[in-house]
């Protein structure tokens, strides 16, 4: 029993109770404990008769039967590694954030499930999850059936054609893809690419219920908030305050100023940066940030001229995702260091 009670325990909280969840409650339908009719997902039921509950329970029930059973082991394995993968790693340390993902994900779930009639949500949302995970780790090579290799951002893809086959389906993996793309869009890829905010923020209650731990993973999709504290927990104790977030050049110069004394020696060893590529702060505590120069040199002298530097930081988020050499590739061609045609 102690091995079972660990296994629990060294899961993140949000997987462990989805995880759970989606293990025991379909079991409990397949032995006839609850009845099945109260769990699926329905329009008319949901909306004129008000079962406000069928969202929750389309996403943690899937009906057993023994032609259903291998693919429902399949998904409850995908959503424990992968969920896992993704809590533990962008969203380590910050509960609420990866709550928010579920959140979203849920309520555009329940939309197209609605619209196109699928009675049961979880399949689409574990496929969400692992479509994310994918793209966070786009280069990672995974190991599928009989042996087969290939890179993580394939592997959903993948699954919609195998489903397929076996099945005849992969509706449901591709609502799932999504789902998933339309997060990971908001969240990561609107901001890297156009070094915008995220356009998804957690509620500030979420943090009441879930608070973040210090340290982990910060994502530039992250909030505000939570930036402000992670910043906030590596400047050792300084209080960043409740106003803007850190962004222009005078907003750093005007931080600065504050960690002067009043002989104006610098009083503070941690600077803070703006992530070149994402326009995100940069906190103390993220060390696989990077800060490259690109100097001007006399042709004569072969030394660097003064004052000529392009100067770009690079979060490591953005390293973790295996996109920090296309984020410099696009920083050095708008500021002409390379052709815009290379």
């Amino acid at each position: 029993m102690s091995d079972i009670g660990d296994f629990f325990r060294n899961m993140p909280v949000i997987t462990r109770y989805w995880f759970s969840l989606s293990a025991f409650i379909p079991l409990l339908g397949r032995f006839g404990l609850i009845n099945p009719q109260w769990m699926y997902l329905d329009w008319e039921l949901f909306a004129y008769r008000f079962q406000l509950w069928r969202p929750l329970t389309a996403l943690i029930y899937y009906p057993l039967n023994p032609q259903t059973g291998f693919h429902w082991l399949m998904m409850i394995y995908f959503l424990y590694n992968y969920s896992k993968s993704v809590e533990q790693g962008v969203f380590d340390g910050r509960p609420a954030d990866y709550l928010f993902m579920l959140i979203f994900s849920g309520i555009v779930c329940s939309g197209l499930c609605f619209a196109a009639s699928i009675p049961f949500m979880l399949e689409p949302m574990v496929m969400a999850v692992l479509y994310v995970w994918s793209q966070l780790n786009k280069d990672t090579i995974v190991s599928f059936w009989f042996g087969t290799r290939f890179k993580a951002m394939y592997l959903p893809w993948i699954l919609v054609g195998f489903n397929a086959i076996l099945r005849g389906g992969g509706i449901n993996e591709l609502l799932g893809i999504l789902i998933g793309h339309t997060y990971f869009f908001l969240a990561f890829k609107y901001p890297q690419d156009h070094g915008g905010e995220s356009l998804l923020r957690t509620p500030e209650f979420l943090y009441r219920f879930l608070p973040s731990e210090q340290g982990g993973v910060h994502s530039f999709g992250g909030s505000t908030v939570e930036q402000r504290r992670a910043a906030g927990a590596g400047g050792n104790g300084y209080a960043w305050g409740r106003g803007q977030q850190l962004g222009a050049a005078r907003d750093l110069d005007e931080y600065k100023t504050k960690m002067e004394d009043d002989s104006g020696k610098t009083v503070e060893l941690y600077i803070p940066r703006k992530c070149s590529a994402s326009s995100r702060l940069i906190a103390a505590n993220d060390h696989a940030s990077i800060q490259i120069d690109f100097v001007d040199v006399d042709p004569e002298t072969g030394r660097m001229i003064p004052g000529k530097v392009n100067r770009y930081a690079i979060c490591g988020e953005i390293r973790r995702m295996g996109e920090s050499d296309d984020a410099l590739v696009r920083l050095a061609q708008k500021d002409g260091i390379i052709p815009r045609n290379l």
